[in-house]
């Protein structure tokens, strides 16, 4: 399976998987799996963890820098989704942590609602279908949206775990930390960029608001704070006509040059060729 080439230029890759294509292979950067399997079965390794995925079930696993075929079926067949950690970090923020926590906590598990598990298939396929597609300014945000729809269903089918039936006694600290750090992101990132703003709001240290969002989500505090921004930056680019001056101004950046590298730094290309290629 060679994701590399598409995950580059737009973040995911959508595939159907089959018996044949399946071999041992090592990534050059981590990846986010969803798989549901519709025929067969597969007894693999990700990262030496053995997993085995059967008709019906879905297979959710992040970080995945190594995939080793164990058994497969002849009859395997199965609809994937490969994502970078960008890509899948900034389409599920705001995503309640518990629902992320029990999709990766237990990575295989059956889908019982024939409803549901339709509703799945025919999003995977509208992602693999705009995937092949020459589109324009929306081909980021629309594939976004979709694996977000997916997490949240595939979420709702966790009829046992923390994401439906929160434990005795509500939300944890930390969870009310996290919640309210990604609000205060939304009201102030355009102009604040640092944690030590966020911690102090909070009312907390920047070394535990990083351990906080280390546990919620996998990620640093100023990891999800650039993925916020850059995103805020992306639409402006894309949709205010605004000058690289007058958005740098409006980000909180000293000069264009620093939001250029910024944004670089973020998405591997300036600004001006981010908007080009939108266009």
């Amino acid at each position: 399976m060679n994701f590399e080439q598409q995950i580059e230029d737009c973040g995911y890759c959508c595939v159907t998987l089959t018996a044949r294509d399946f071999q041992a292979e090592r990534q050059r950067q981590k990846f986010t799996i969803v798989l549901l399997c519709t025929h067969g079965e597969a007894l693999v390794e990700l990262n030496m963890e053995r997993l085995r995925a059967r008709s019906g079930s879905r297979l959710c696993y992040t970080h995945v820098m190594e995939l080793r075929q164990i058994e497969v079926s002849p009859d395997f067949e199965a609809l994937a989704l490969v994502m970078n950690e960008q890509f899948s970090m900034e389409s599920v923020v705001g995503v309640e942590t518990e629902l992320l926590q029990s999709l990766f906590s237990t990575p295989v598990r059956h889908i019982d609602d024939p409803k549901r598990w339709q509703l799945l298939l025919n999003l995977f396929e509208s992602l693999r279908i705009y995937g092949s597609m020459d589109v324009g300014k929306f081909r980021h945000e629309i594939p976004r949206s979709i694996f977000r729809s997916i997490v949240i269903i595939l979420g709702e089918a966790e009829s046992g775990s923390a994401a439906t039936h929160p434990q005795k006694g509500g939300y944890s600290m930390a969870d009310n930390y996290f919640r309210n750090f990604i609000n205060l992101i939304n009201d102030h990132v355009q102009r604040e960029h640092e944690v030590a703003f966020y911690a102090q709001h909070l009312c907390i240290t920047p070394k535990y608001l990083n351990e906080i969002c280390k546990l919620k989500s996998g990620h640093k505090a100023k990891e999800i704070i650039s993925a916020i921004l850059v995103n805020y930056i992306k639409r402006d680019l894309m949709y205010s006509g605004k000058s690289m001056k007058e958005l740098a101004s409006e980000f909180g950046f000293a000069d264009q040059s620093s939001l250029g590298k910024f944004f670089r730094k973020l998405t591997g290309q300036s600004p001006l060729t981010f908007k080009r290629n939108q266009q």
